[in-house]
């Protein structure tokens, strides 16, 4: 909390010696001397105080914790959500917040609306370093994320699928220590090669497919080989109960079970290669044979990829960019290409806006990123990195660069102001 013993002018009055005083009496007889002594009990003689009487003690204490205790209110009252009595899914924190920020939550939100302001608390552990030591700035084994990503931690740069798999491998659900440094980034360096390894096997096999799906029986080894991988036709009911397993875990916040089980499914592939290799090598091209090992190895592939996309985005969409079969890199990830190529140079997309035209199919594509007919903050505009996307609909596919509807944000640097000229800045900037 917070107190102060105040001059008649209003002024506070601070000094170190009076501080250390009002701390030392609060150490020897409680934090009631506040409320119990009086002015006079308070101040020390050896500060020469010409008039005690003109002092006051101050009585409003304010918790230290009220201002991000009703953070519950003012993130959902920015976003124009004007229900701040349903509570939100989950708040997250550490361990140490139960007296803290959880708690003050809880009381602001009931003592205002009745009601509480979250569903689930989600806790987390403290870092320590390879030696078990809890990180501090006096000890001076504090790791910095961009250590991690950049490389200047260890000698290879990890990026930030590494740092994300490290959180979601070692940070995600334990109540316990988090270990991270050189030895436990190795060993993430090593997880994340063994993916990648995986993921390039299954791209090398894929050479040529188009998506074309076997006219004969399935061999019985790529049934197999599909099930233990998430097969995307459900071909069997291994699938099925592993697929459903993933699918669930997120939902119960088990992140690391859940990644756990991504990790080691995403390092199989690498053991079928020299089972299969002589018919996707040496079989006929329009073999069923051979479209048989390849439609197994890109359904394989793409499932993998899709699971793995929260987890490893960037090598997620990596995939799907070098993916012969894949559809969505062409209706999504390469139309900024197309943007930027009509914009021309001397156009600062992330400044502009994007006019969609859409054909129904296309259009049930992109309403996964954006369900408005103009956004300012979809999903499409951090694709596009625009200010503005508006669809509308269209006989043909096309996409041209426009001005955009609102005004400049002096933070963001993008045109979706939507306030007068003198408000500069976006309301969530």
């Amino acid at each position: 909390g917070e107190s102060n013993i105040s001059e008649i002018s209003g002024e506070a009055h601070i000094s170190k010696q009076l501080v250390e005083h009002v701390a030392d009496l609060i150490e020897e007889k409680g934090a009631d001397v506040w409320w119990t002594y009086s002015v006079e009990e308070l101040i020390l003689k050896s500060l020469s105080l010409q008039s005690v009487s003109d002092l006051s003690k101050g009585n409003d204490i304010m918790d230290v914790w009220m201002d991000s205790g009703v953070a519950w209110y003012c993130a959902r009252k920015a976003f124009h959500d004007a229900n701040t009595s349903f509570p939100t899914d989950a708040v997250v924190e550490g361990v140490d917040q139960f007296r803290g920020w959880f708690q003050s939550s809880l009381l602001t939100s009931v003592a205002v609306q009745d009601s509480i302001p979250f569903k689930k608390i989600r806790v987390h552990g403290f870092c320590v370093d390879d030696n078990n030591k809890k990180m501090s700035k006096s000890l001076g084994n504090i790791v910095d994320p961009e250590t991690i990503t950049d490389g200047s931690l260890r000698q290879k740069a990890l990026g930030a699928d590494g740092l994300r798999l490290w959180v979601a491998l070692h940070a995600g659900e334990s109540l316990g220590e988090s270990k991270i440094g050189e030895k436990v980034l190795a060993d993430i360096e090593l997880k994340l090669v063994s993916i990648r390894n995986s993921m390039r096997f299954l791209l090398g096999g894929c050479h040529g497919y188009m998506g074309q799906c076997p006219k004969y029986i399935i061999p019985i080894l790529d049934q197999r080989f599909k099930a233990i991988l998430v097969d995307v036709t459900a071909i069997s009911t291994v699938w099925n109960a592993m697929f459903g397993k993933l699918q669930k875990l997120p939902l119960s916040y088990r992140s690391s079970r859940c990644s756990s089980l991504l990790s080691t499914h995403a390092e199989r592939p690498l053991y079928c290669e020299s089972l299969i290799r002589d018919r996707l090598y040496c079989a006929r091209l329009d073999s069923n044979d051979h479209l048989s090992a390849q439609f197994t190895l890109h359904s394989a592939g793409s499932t993998l990829a899709e699971c793995l996309s929260p987890l490893l985005p960037h090598l997620s969409i990596e995939f799907f960019q070098h993916q012969p079969a894949s559809t969505k890199k062409q209706k999504v990830l390469c139309l900024r290409s197309t943007l930027a190529a009509e914009a021309g140079p001397s156009c600062d997309l992330f400044k502009s806006g994007a006019l969609v035209g859409v054909t129904p199919s296309t259009k049930a594509l992109l309403m996964h990123c954006q369900m408005e007919e103009t956004s300012f903050d979809s999903q499409l505009c951090e694709l596009f990195g625009v200010s503005m996307v508006r669809i509308q609909d269209s006989d043909v596919d096309f996409i041209h660069p426009i001005k955009s509807d609102r005004l400049f944000c002096d933070r963001c640097l993008q045109f979706n102001v939507d306030v007068s000229p003198k408000d500069s800045l976006l309301y969530c900037c």
